[in-house]
């Protein structure tokens, strides 16, 4: 067996369809706020599918002291190339100054899902991140993160 027929294979194949795709981790101050950034990326096409995690705890250094609070987690999937987009577009809607926003590189999984993915996510709009506007900041004894 060689590199191209053989068990292998397989895995090259689906490594080489993802290697353009990433799984975007984002906290958020609250669920109303998450839904409208979540609306706004699937929308403007910047993420195929956003999923909003729910409540989790949140310990970390902020103004000197380290902070324990509640927070929302969401994950976004799109392609690698939208990045730079999809995080310019977060931070104009999110609430905190310095949002976490990180990409992961999808290495496997369903073929399927990832040529949906990229359909879904071909064409986004070139005023993405001008169309919907940013709503008031919500207020926090934490300003932001």
């Amino acid at each position: 067996m060689n590199a191209a027929t053989g068990p292998r294979a397989h895995i090259l194949e689906d490594e080489k369809v993802t290697e353009k795709f990433v799984w975007v981790y984002m906290t958020i101050k609250d669920e109303k706020q998450a839904a409208l950034i979540g609306r706004a990326l699937v929308e403007e096409r910047l993420a195929a599918c956003v999923n909003i995690l729910g409540k989790i705890r949140s310990m970390f250094w902020w103004d000197g002291r380290v902070n324990d609070e509640r927070e929302v987690a969401m994950i976004a999937k799109t392609r690698a190339s939208l990045i730079g987009k999809l995080t310019a577009r977060v931070k104009q809607l999110h609430s905190y100054d310095c949002p976490c926003i990180v990409a992961l590189p999808l290495t496997g999984g369903n073929p399927d899902f990832f040529t949906w993915l990229g359909e879904q996510t071909k064409n986004p709009p070139r005023h993405a991140a001008q169309s919907l506007r940013r709503p008031p900041p919500i207020k926090s004894a934490r300003k932001r993160k």
